[in-house]
């Protein structure tokens, strides 16, 4: 995975922690995630995959007191 694909906010999937992490800095091999406002922990790119729609879903999800719904754009939002 080339880390030129990451965008900084964007949601990917740790294939070691088994859970999505918010991608927050990238560098060329590694870069810095945060599960739900947790510590940074820099990971391999090659640890990362992009997020599917259902994985993004239950992830924001689990934010306390919000509730997350799907735009007609397909697009999920805070309600």
């Amino acid at each position: 995975m080339k880390t030129q694909e990451m965008k900084n906010g964007q949601l990917w999937f740790n294939t070691v922690t088994h859970r999505v992490e918010r991608v927050l800095s990238t560098g060329p091999r590694v870069c810095a995630t945060s599960y739900h406002k947790e510590d940074l922990v820099a990971w391999p790119v090659t640890r990362l995959r992009p997020a599917n729609e259902t994985e993004v879903f239950n992830y924001l999800g689990e934010i306390n007191g919000r509730k997350v719904i799907q735009t007609t754009e397909g697009r999920l939002a805070y309600a």
